[in-house]
């Protein structure tokens, strides 16, 4: 690697004086060398050093590809002339591919947006269409377009104060919620944000005169408003993916000048943390993303990334600094399953120091480890001419916007992330929260102690701050431009008169299952050959009960670790390449694959664990949110399901509400018998054959 301080240090004109122009010629040759090497040398970078862009690679045609000629990843063009001159990606967290990266949401700046299929094994593009806005009157947008976690097909689109369901295969659309009624006749939805579970909904409100009304959340599961805030200082909000906390940003900086608000909707009531610009939170009310519980953020007073947990905001750990180079903003990306990274893009006037006009990872555990991939080559002169890089949920691809060296248009290009760093999906782990009837989990890191649930929170308006902004002392972080009267990403509303198609179904159905029920499975009660009954007292069951899947299916269950009823349980699936083990110890569950740890997470009673196959693929989620996947790889043969317990005295009520247990063979007990008492306070069994 070229070592940049030698280089800057060097007195080139004493070494005239000394050593004679022979020298100095020699020397310079020798610096030509090294600098000739660290930069001819393509692959991913995991230093500081500073790698300019190569040449400008020469421009394909839509679906064309090139090596980046620094890191070598390959990158593919989307956009080109044949689709308009102003096309890209709508920002950092609002994604460019659905959830199984078969489909492209490519916006057009002209105020339409496009749907490109996608091949993520060939790297290919298919047919694309254009979006049809959602139907009824009112101010519409695909800027903030969201797709569906749980449904390929479905993008969640509104109008007006409308929240719809777009599906892409049948080109129809849906109603979600109807929130007219709550803020005044006029009001129109933007900046929304939808957890990971599909189930609460997050936007700011703007009246009819295009000003700031307020925010709210809505939850789809209980068909009601969360929160509803009505307040003119906001600048947007994010719910994270659990679904549990809010961020508010204001919009406003400046020494002790509130710019975010932390809302935890599972208390009860609500609870709001202001944190402040500078010192001592440097809040994330910038350019930030949100996880499962966590944010990170843009410093611009300490010039970095900060890590924090939102059940005790006010502590931060410094991910990367960029020192004194103040001259590049930059967009950050948390989409992905995997938290343990952080996807940043870097734009602004300089292109020859560290990290200039490049995307990359950084590592979001405090190591300050950077995996750094590709240049995006647009020449910043706007807003819109920033990369604003979006990861996939799989991490395998990244999605940004480029002007390309300043040619006159935008285009949508797609960055394939290189093998050997690609994310491990198992998100960052957190202590275990107090149970809570929501579906979200709420995951919280010791030592702060969760805030008490509630099972319906009320609408709850968070105080709006009234701080003087004052200058801030040091440069600060390149505004988001917004044609309206207060900043923001949306951009100035016009109406979207669209056509509607009929209206389809409900965005995510659930399968029904209907197959052969297991027997003769080893301390449960089988009642009708349909059905398992709860057993009213605890009962002593086989340590180890064998079962089998046949192509797809899922099996879900929740740990009593409450009562600490669980300790030492393990469901295992072995198809002959591969053993994936979820094993539960106190109130954690670690994955294991292989032998080797992935991922391990905290478990409460309330948290509905799953684990599922298919194509090839495992998944292991948690209350609707992806705690870890496997590559394809696995078989889609016959399965071993295993159910064992090294403990020897776990007293329980085994249980099963109105559960069925479904698969082609029956379960039974295995040729090795244990006894012990095995404790699940409600177990929820249902292998579906694909």
């Amino acid at each position: 690697m070229l070592n940049k301080k030698c280089i800057y240090n060097f007195n080139f004109e004493g070494v005239r004086r000394r050593l004679g122009r022979f020298a100095l010629l020699l020397t310079l040759v020798c610096l030509s060398v090294c600098v000739c090497s660290a930069q001819t040398s393509a692959g991913v970078k995991t230093d500081y050093g500073a790698y300019p862009e190569g040449p400008l690679p020469v421009l394909p045609s839509s679906g064309g590809k090139w090596i980046d000629p620094v890191f070598g990843t390959e990158v593919m063009r989307v956009t080109d002339g044949s689709v308009g001159n102003d096309l890209g990606t709508a920002y950092s967290y609002w994604s460019t591919f659905n959830s199984n990266n078969t489909r492209l949401l490519v916006q057009s700046y002209a105020g339409t947006a496009y749907l490109y299929e996608f091949n993520p094994t060939q790297f290919t593009l298919g047919t694309k269409q254009e979006i049809i806005f959602p139907p009824g009157t009112g101010y519409s947008t695909a800027e903030d377009a969201v797709w569906s976690a749980l449904n390929e097909d479905i993008l969640f689109l509104h109008r007006g104060m409308s929240i719809y369901a777009f599906n892409a295969r049948t080109r129809s659309y849906s109603l979600v919620a109807d929130l007219r009624g709550q803020f005044v006749d006029g009001s129109y939805i933007c900046q929304m944000s939808v957890s990971r579970n599909d189930d609460h909904f997050a936007f700011t409100v703007k009246g009819p005169d295009y000003t700031y009304a307020g925010y709210g959340v809505w939850r789809f599961s209980t068909r009601s408003w969360v929160n509803a805030t009505f307040t003119p200082v906001v600048d947007e909000v994010q719910i994270d993916k659990t679904g549990r906390y809010l961020v508010v940003r204001t919009g406003r900086q400046g020494a002790g000048v509130i710019e975010a608000q932390v809302v935890d909707l599972q208390a009860n009531p609500q609870t709001v943390i202001n944190l402040v610009d500078n010192a001592p939170d440097y809040a994330p009310g910038g350019h930030s993303d949100m996880g499962s519980g966590t944010t990170v953020g843009d410093d611009n007073w300490q010039n970095g990334i900060t890590f924090r947990y939102l059940n005790a905001p006010h502590s931060y750990r410094n991910i990367i600094n960029f020192g004194r180079d103040w001259s590049m903003d930059k967009h950050l990306s948390f989409l992905s399953n995997d938290e343990n990274w952080v996807l940043v893009s870097t734009f602004g006037p300089q292109k020859t120091n560290a990290f200039n006009n490049e995307i990359f990872f950084v590592a979001t555990d405090g190591s300050q480890r950077v995996r750094r991939f590709v240049h995006h080559y647009s020449w910043y002169q706007s807003y819109y001419d920033s990369p604003r890089a979006n990861i996939s949920r799989d991490g395998r691809f990244v999605a940004f916007t480029s002007n390309w060296g300043a040619t006159g248009r935008r285009d949508l290009f797609i960055a394939k992330v290189p093998s050997e760093i690609l994310p491990t999906p198992n998100p960052t782990p957190s202590p275990s929260p107090s149970p809570s009837p929501s579906p979200s989990p709420s995951p919280s890191p010791s030592p702060s102690p969760s805030p008490s649930p509630t099972a319906s929170p009320t609408p709850f308006p968070s105080p709006s701050p009234s701080p003087t902004a004052s200058p801030s002392p040091r440069p600060t972080a390149t505004p988001t431009p917004s044609p309206s009267p207060s900043p923001t990403v949306t951009p100035t509303p016009t109406p979207s008169p669209n056509p509607s198609p009929s209206p389809s179904p409900s965005p995510s159905p659930s399968p029904s299952p209907d197959k052969n029920v297991f027997k003769n499975v080893a301390g449960f009660k089988v009642t009708d050959g349909n059905r398992l009954d709860k057993l009213p007292t605890a009962k002593t069951a086989f340590a180890e009960t064998t079962g089998a899947i046949d192509a797809n299916g899922e099996f879900s269950f929740k740990y009593n670790t409450i009562e600490n009823k669980a300790r030492d349980l393990s469901i295992s699936f072995e198809d002959g390449t591969h053993d994936l083990k979820v094993v539960s110890s106190g109130n954690s569950v670690e994955i294991l694959l292989d032998g080797a740890s992935k991922s391990k997470f905290s478990c409460d009673i309330s948290e509905l664990i799953k684990i599922e196959r298919q194509s090839g693929a495992l998944k292991v989620w948690r209350n609707g949110v992806l705690q870890y996947s496997t590559a394809t790889g696995f078989s889609n043969g016959r399965a071993v399901v295993k159910i064992s317990s090294a403990a020897r005295s776990v007293s329980a009520n085994l249980g099963i509400n109105s559960a069925a247990l479904y698969n082609e063979s029956p379960l039974a007990a295995s040729s090795s018998k244990t006894s012990t008492d095995i404790s699940w306070l409600s177990l929820l069994y249902s292998l579906l054959e694909g």
